[in-house]
């Protein structure tokens, strides 16, 4: 089934193909540490429910993190001890809204936002705040919050639509995109 991409990324010199997932499984958001030391995905699989899974750098020693979370974008802290992620839940079982959680690789877990539609977390170089798109207010806005999940301060009023905040290396801008 995957010959003809295993063929194409031989032919580029990048690296040996290795698949780290069960290919039935719809996955997203791979996303390396910092200094490449690990790798952190989503997974969902219809039988088994949705997962976070963490890996070393080199895809290997697969564990689950987190059952029933699934992660659309995930932002490691600079020095590389833990991630915040978006993921979805269900409210008043009709409306599904992404929020913000905290996962460190001490164990230490926890939601950032409730109910915000929170979502594309972005760590400062110096990991004290992280910038985020919500839609709390209607329009796709960005968001600057302490690392702890206090402090939350809005940062764009105009556009209907102001996602994907990056951060400058030196902290004192952060880059998004209107529309």
């Amino acid at each position: 089934r995957y010959e003809a991409q295993i063929d194409a990324i031989a032919a580029e010199g990048v690296t040996e193909y290795r698949l780290l997932n069960d290919p039935d499984d719809q996955c997203a958001a791979p996303t390396f540490s910092p200094s490449g030391a690990r790798l952190v995905w989503s997974c969902n699989d219809l039988f088994t429910g949705s997962k976070i899974e963490l890996a070393d750098g080199n895809g290997e020693n697969v564990v689950n993190k987190l059952d029933q979370r699934y992660a659309t974008d995930f932002a490691w802290t600079p020095e590389g001890d833990a991630f915040a992620f978006s993921a979805l839940h269900l409210v008043d079982r009709f409306n599904i809204y992404s929020d913000l959680y905290y996962y460190g690789l001490d164990g230490r877990f926890e939601a950032l936002t409730n109910g915000d539609r929170a979502r594309t977390p972005a760590f400062s170089p110096d990991g004290s705040k992280i910038a985020y798109v919500s839609e709390r207010a209607g329009g796709a806005q960005i968001y600057i919050m302490n690392a702890d999940g206090s402090g939350n301060k809005r940062l764009t009023f105009e556009g209907r639509e102001n996602t994907d905040p990056v951060w400058s290396p030196d902290g004192r801008q952060i880059a998004f995109v209107s529309k």
